[in-house]
């Protein structure tokens, strides 16, 4: 299919190579805002088309029509056996129907037909921008130019979607479509389209097409109903395309995105305030705790740590970064790509996601040609700054203080050892192995802390390290766990001599903070063995 390649349309994203659903939406939005910042603030008109069981109506006569130019006879012929003359069985709780044939549509499920598809509908674009006489067929044997030079113009006579150099004003992701056009000819693109399906064969389906409300018209001066196939179509405000929310202006509704996409990939095109990533930080909060079903108030920022999760601000610098890196290196006939240089201005998204994001500024000069290993080492050494800007500020608690301060998951989570010996450190590092202070059952002078307990049971001589070794002789061992097994016969050794040390210095500090909960277990004389074997 390589050969067919250069016919498809550039407002053609659906199942084309470097071209996502994330790049369709942000050149939507890109699109209605140069149209914003032309025409004296006024909003387009959107019409957000849907076809009518768009894979079982395709003609293929059009397809192995549009092929003829390019392909060779002998893939031509190969394709057409492949989808001409098929027919089909249904098997259903193991019983075969009789074969039938079906007249038109192309295959669902192959590989190939999401192409196909988009060479059916590959002539609407033109079709929309050619004269109203023209056919489809002629735009079939003319389809050497991405836009036709003689497009619909307003009643006004001057260009609306006049881009690099191509009219745009339809963007097409496989059946999904959306006109863009003005109040004075949102209608004459709906005729076009009608006249396109009747030519083609194929069916809009007016109850599910959307018009796009525009906000200074909803009550001044409302937009007169647009019909399509003599059906008034409905409005909307906002609508979501390609799962992406858009407000009434056509710009992408930020609010409506993190409400429905709290955690979502969406979040790369969308340069969040403050108060926004704070939202986003709340819903990662509420699922990690979750997890470990922790009250509503829990911090989660040691378990973060230790898992090494990123908070939700670095990860939408990560991935705004990655998105915006990648966006360098598509093909030179994506849409995206051709509109990048009229998105220099301020006041475009794509120049927001840039000017915003900490990790694109951090990217040696010019950042649009960092290598991968740039921007990996980049970003490791942007979340290393963020951890230490955590661990050493004025309101750093004394538990993420304690932790390590390289990023990567704790051993504590994959290090071999049994449930009870996982539950006591994990809790030890989240603050619960001593929860409210209670008469320490040991000296019965003092309350339970962190610091009485670990003096008063001497943990450091114990463990055979020094009284005020920093953070504290337990967390100074458990930063030093190995991620995998060591080698050296050395460090072998000591983790065999301290190890079980360990876990017998923490089973004395849980039966002393945890007295009743506690009584019923018996003695363990193997603690630590498990890491140890």
């Amino acid at each position: 299919m390589w050969c067919t390649y250069t016919t498809i349309d550039i407002s053609q994203g659906g199942f084309r190579t470097q071209r996502s659903a994330l790049d369709q939406a942000l050149c939507l939005h890109e699109l209605c805002l140069h149209h914003r910042l032309a025409h004296n603030n006024n909003s387009p008109t959107l019409a957000a088309l849907d076809i009518r069981s768009a894979y079982d109506i395709v003609d293929g006569a059009f397809i192995w029509r549009a092929l003829e130019p390019t392909a060779s006879p002998p893939l031509l012929g190969l394709l057409q056996s492949l989808f001409d003359n098929v027919s089909i069985q249904v098997l259903l709780s193991g019983t075969t129907s009789r074969s039938f044939w079906p007249a038109t549509g192309i295959l669902q499920g192959s590989i190939l037909s999401p192409h196909l598809y988009s060479i059916y509908i590959n002539s609407l674009p033109q079709f929309l921008c050619s004269p109203s006489s023209s056919s489809i067929l002629f735009n079939l044997s003319n389809s050497n130019s991405d836009f036709q030079d003689t497009p619909i113009l307003s009643s006004r006579q001057h260009p609306h979607r006049l881009v690099c150099g191509k009219w745009i004003n339809a963007l097409l992701y496989a059946d999904d479509v959306v006109l863009i056009g003005d109040r004075s000819n949102i209608q004459q693109l709906l005729n076009r389209a009608k006249e396109h399906s009747y030519q083609l064969g194929y069916c809009w389906n007016p109850s599910k097409c959307i018009v796009l409300q525009q906000p200074t018209s909803q009550s001044t001066n409302p937009l007169p109903p647009l019909f399509l196939y003599n059906q008034p179509l409905p409005t909307a405000s906002p609508f979501v395309y390609l799962g992406i929310p858009f407000n009434a202006s056509g710009m992408i509704n930020n609010q409506q995105l993190l409400q429905c996409n709290i955690a979502s990939a969406l979040t790369v095109i969308v340069p969040f305030l403050k108060k926004e990533i704070q939202q986003l930080e709340k819903g990662q909060d509420q699922y990690v705790r979750y997890i470990f079903r922790g009250h509503a108030k829990l911090s989660t920022i040691v378990f973060c740590h230790m898992a090494n999760l990123p908070t939700m601000d670095e990860r939408v610098h990560t991935l705004g970064t990655k998105y915006l890196s990648r966006a360098f290196y598509l093909l030179e006939d994506a849409l995206l790509t051709e509109l990048r240089p009229i998105l220099r201005d301020n006041r475009y998204r794509w120049k927001q996601l840039q000017k915003y994001n900490e990790i694109w500024k951090l990217l040696p000069l010019p950042p649009e040609d960092a290598s991968p290993r740039n921007l990996k080492s980049t970003i490791r050494t942007y979340r290393t700054t963020n951890l230490y800007k955590l661990q050493q500020g004025p309101n750093a608690g004394v538990l993420i203080k304690a932790c390590h301060s390289k990023l990567g998951v704790d051993p504590i989570f994959f290090l071999p050892m049994t449930p009870r010996e996982r539950s006591r450190l994990l809790r030890w590092r989240m603050g619960w192995l001593l929860e409210k202070p209670i008469q320490c059952t040991n000296c019965n002078s003092h309350c339970t802390s962190r610091y009485h307990l670990i003096k008063c049971l001497d943990i450091a001589y114990q463990l055979d390290l020094l009284p005020d070794i920093l953070p504290n002789p337990i967390d100074h061992l458990l930063n030093k766990l190995p991620c995998k097994p060591p080698s050296n016969p050395q460090t072998i050794l000591l983790w065999q001599q301290t190890w079980p040390k360990l876990m017998v210095a923490l089973e004395q500090l849980d039966k002393i903070c945890h007295p009743n909960s506690n009584d019923d277990i018996p003695a363990d004389p193997k603690l630590g063995q498990q890491f140890v074997d």
